[in-house]
């Protein structure tokens, strides 16, 4: 289910800029994979920009899923990391690092934004097909294709700053990941 929320730009900004600090001491630069294993939520879009930020490349892995399908994805991409919730602990294996939201104070972490750390090239976000045909395979999107994407689709239906959208599908479908980006550039 969706959890919801209020939180005005300013505050989904810093939060997510504490998390991209916090991230970069773990490691987390351009094109290193994290998971996100979140409900639909603020906490859902304070980490996938809070990764952004750090340079680094989300994985949506649903909770919804069987545990053995989130371990096998989380398996079959060098993920160091799973951003998630401590209700969602049993669904990764013990060698799994877990950062839970919920029990992470990062308030002593800088809340201005951090200087942009990746490159055309380097991966937004990995994606897996449905594994329609037995296995799920993690496909790449690098930052290029992404901004040239959502270029287009600013230009193609006009979206000003006054404008909102809905995202009604699920995180873990590709689709929904432009509904997410033309979010965070209408700054809300």
């Amino acid at each position: 289910s969706v959890q919801t929320g209020e939180i005005d730009y300013d505050t989904l900004n810093r939060r997510s800029n504490q998390l991209a600090y916090y991230l970069r001491q773990q490691g987390i630069h351009a094109s290193v994979c994290v998971g996100v294993c979140l409900m639909p939520s603020i906490d859902m879009m304070v980490a996938i920009w809070g990764i952004l930020k750090s340079g680094g490349c989300y994985v949506p892995l649903d909770p919804a899923y069987p545990a053995e399908r989130l371990q096998l994805m989380a398996a079959s991409v060098d993920m160091p990391l799973v951003i998630s919730r401590d209700e969602y602990r049993d669904h990764f294996s013990s060698e799994q690092a877990l950062l839970c939201l919920e029990s992470e104070d990062l308030s002593s972490q800088a809340g201005d934004n951090p200087q942009w750390a990746v490159a055309a090239d380097d991966l937004a976000y990995v994606i897996f097909t449905s594994g329609s045909t037995g296995m799920p395979k993690a496909a790449g999107v690098k930052h290029r294709g992404l901004s040239n994407l959502l270029r287009w689709f600013v230009r193609e239906f006009e979206i000003g700053d006054s404008d909102r959208s809905l995202l009604i599908s699920s995180p873990s479908f590709d689709l929904s990941q432009k509904n997410l980006f033309a979010v965070l550039l209408q700054g809300g």
